[in-house]
């Protein structure tokens, strides 16, 4: 980007696409340092850090904190919750969307099959338990097959793959 000095802001690398949140098309995005980021007006009055680590994350909040305040202290780090908590709250819709559809789909298909029962009710646990029985084994039965042909396969060549 230039201005009327000259460039100001230098790319200095671009990325695939990136979808964040639950948008399904990714939106233009600049990753910069944060004092040019804050400098341009694209960031607003908030960060948001990212951090791996080995242990526990809920160990290494305080931690955080006093480092982050020692760099900065009229930084607050705040609201910091770990990445399992993030993705729940993120597709705390979409799953419930679709625990309704599924419900709302399995007492419909009750309803039908029940009309092709003679005899039996749709609630027998005989039959229910049949029914289970037979998804988990065409489930282990589909899963053997490709199993199988990985046990086979040699580690070394697969790693040279990938």
């Amino acid at each position: 980007m230039s201005g009327p000095d000259g460039p100001f802001f230098e790319v200095v690398g671009v990325i695939g696409d990136s979808r964040t949140g639950r948008a399904r098309q990714a939106p233009p995005f600049v990753y910069g340092a944060h004092g040019q980021v804050l400098a341009l007006g694209f960031g607003g009055q908030r960060m948001v850090v990212m951090l791996k680590t080995a242990v526990a994350p809920e160990s290494v909040v305080e931690e955080f904190r006093r480092i982050a305040a020692a760099v900065d202290p009229n930084v607050s780090a705040s609201n910091i919750i770990t990445m399992d908590r993030f993705l729940a709250d993120l597709l705390v819709a979409d799953r419930l969307t679709v625990t309704v559809l599924g419900v709302a789909g399995a007492l419909t298909l009750v309803r039908f099959a029940s009309s092709f029962l003679a005899g039996v009710t749709t609630t027998d646990p005989a039959s229910l338990g049949v029914g289970i029985a037979m998804v988990i084994g065409v489930t282990l039965a589909a899963a053997y097959v490709p199993a199988r042909r990985a046990m086979r396969a040699d580690p070394v060549v697969a790693m040279r793959v990938e």
